[in-house]
């Protein structure tokens, strides 16, 4: 064991003398070879640590062979962002094409600078690699799907699709010829661990297997590979769906056989033949589960109700009150991404007063969830920071999700929670607009965009159809002239009361609903939840339409 851990290291130390070696080749400034250093030191800290923490796991073959892959993929990507003139950019990405022509350059090589080729709009030359890296590394499977993450997080869903759908029929085809396809089994990739919105997302995984007619099949958890579950409450609801391998399974099928077995929590596979990213999927088995009259597959009386109930308790919250839940994505829980990576999904939990007032003032608790990084709640009557408190655990996380009335939130990994128990959300300051909630049941706002060349927030086609309705980062934003517009507190407010008063009447006209849905389709997006009523007649000029409105809001 302690062999492999010196040759994983070693070779972390190989790409570093390459990248110096780059550096000199090309003449680059000292400051930049400074960054570079830094980048590959804390990258092999990391990598080291990691791979020692595991070194006593049963499938360390596997995680080491993605740790790698995934080494290649960031250190590459690092080191390639680090450059601002495009001329440095094409030098370097000519360097590692070359590099790639060597039929012994590694497969992560190849997958990494597939993923320069997105970065740089090449995505023809992307495609290509993606076909020689199957052709020369046919059963590695994880640099090739990690070609389409690397389009998806550069916001270019449908490349991602188009690769994801590529990687999966190869696999399914080697699949069937070493005859895996007859154990009927399945493993879940390290993906799915990576945070509880992920966790979340296997209710539409299962879903799709339920309504595949593969109930008999079984998915294995990958926790004795290692993995660390990042809400094992969460996880544990799904364990009449999910089973552990036991140590048969694993001494029967090689290290390779099982990477070909695992699926990944980015997208799923279609009756014809075509992966649809988790988004899209979700949309698709939603609708097809609701139209089927399916419940869903848990219920809030699967957990410990009066252990939940007892918290509530101490919280202040009385027995049998009704209390709605509120998370806002702010950049402290993944801080050193958000600073290099600036996102348009957070918001101000401030704008959010009005509409906690309004709950209050209807006889409602409003408990706000999220980590100890949020900013402080006023200390109002009615309101529960819950997110601060010495209450806070993994249980009550999914308790107070499945046992609201409705979910406040924003496009964070928490919005998945309460739809698995059949929980409606109200989202806000949703962006991007091109990427919906998917669960029907849920209704959302979404942020506008503000754009300079045009001196004016854009209408709803001009965002569906360009790339301000698909980008998440308010980098790419900017470089393009524009800028993600938050909800105002008005807003907010507005689809909080509708929520509440969601048995009245509807505003809207069917006929107006299904144009915009219409919309949203052509352009390559998918029916997901609704967006708010009171939001659409507030901005009329943006959808387009001639908005007939049954009912007038209720203004308040």
């Amino acid at each position: 064991m302690d062999y492999i851990i010196r040759i994983q290291i070693a070779l972390l130390f190989s790409w570093f003398l390459l990248a110096s070696y780059i550096y000199a080749l090309l003449k680059i400034p000292a400051i930049f070879k400074n960054k570079v250093i830094a980048i590959y030191k804390a990258i092999i800290k990391i990598i080291s640590r990691k791979i020692k923490n595991e070194s006593k796991k049963p499938s360390l073959w596997v995680r080491i062979k993605e740790m790698q892959c995934l080494f290649y993929a960031r250190a590459t990507g690092q080191m390639f962002t680090s450059f601002e003139q495009s001329f440095i950019q094409e030098k370097f990405f000519n360097y590692f094409l070359n590099e790639c022509a060597n039929p012994k350059a590694p497969a992560q090589l190849i997958s990494s600078t597939a993923g320069l080729a997105i970065y740089l709009g090449k995505n023809e030359q992307a495609l290509q690699l993606l076909n020689e890296l199957i052709a020369r590394y046919p059963m590695e499977v994880s640099p090739q799907q990690q070609i389409g993450v690397k389009a998806f997080l550069l916001g270019k869903y449908t490349l991602a699709e188009t690769i994801w759908t590529q990687c999966s029929q190869h696999r399914e085809q080697l699949i069937k010829q070493l005859g895996l396809d007859k154990l009927k089994v399945r493993f879940l990739g390290s993906s799915w661990y990576l945070a509880i919105g992920h966790l979340a997302h296997l209710d539409i995984y299962l879903k799709h297997k339920i309504l595949n007619g593969n109930e008999d099949h079984i998915t294995y958890d990958s926790q004795s590979a290692g993995f660390k579950i990042t809400n094992n409450e969460i996880f544990n609801l799904w364990s009449k769906y999910i089973k552990s391998p036991n140590r048969s399974i694993l001494r029967n099928l090689s290290p390779v056989e099982v990477s070909l077995l695992q699926d990944e929590f980015w997208f799923l596979q279609f009756e014809d033949g075509k992966s649809r990213m988790f988004s899209h999927a979700g949309s698709i088995v939603q609708h097809r589960w609701v139209n089927e009259g399916r419940a869903p597959l848990v219920k809030s009386t699967d957990l410990d109700v009066a252990k939940g109930e007892l918290v509530l308790g101490k919280l202040g919250v009385p027995k049998g009150s009704w209390y709605v839940c509120l998370h806002v994505r702010e950049p402290g829980f993944h801080r050193k991404w958000h600073k290099s990576n600036p996102g348009t999904r957070n918001a101000d939990v401030m704008t959010y007063l009005p509409a906690i007032r309004e709950v209050i003032a209807r006889g409602g608790y409003v408990i706000r969830l999220g980590d100890s990084s949020m900013r402080p709640l006023p200390k109002e009557k009615g309101v529960v920071d819950y997110a601060l408190s010495d209450s806070k655990s993994d249980f009550m996380d999914v308790f107070l999700c499945a046992t609201c009335k409705f979910f406040i939130g924003t496009n964070s990994g928490l919005g998945l929670v309460p739809p698995i128990f059949g929980v409606p959300c109200a989202m806000t300051n949703w962006s991007p607009v091109g990427l919906p909630q998917w669960y029907p049941s849920d209704s959302y706002i979404p942020k506008l965009v503000y754009s300079s060349k045009l001196g004016r927030i854009m209408t709803f086609p001009e965002m569906l159809f360009s790339e301000a309705g698909w980008l998440q980062f308010e980098k790419p934003l900017a470089e393009a002239g524009m800028r993600s517009v938050d909800n105002s507190p008005e807003e907010i407010k507005q689809l909080v009361i509708e929520m509440m008063e969601s048995d009245e009447s509807k505003s809207i006209s069917t006929i107006e609903s299904s144009a915009i849905d219409k919309l949203i389709q052509k352009a390559n997006s998918y029916k997901g939840a609704k967006i708010s009523d009171s939001f659409i007649l507030r901005h009329k000029e943006i959808f387009g339409l001639e908005i007939k409105c049954n009912h007038p809001p209720t203004h308040s």
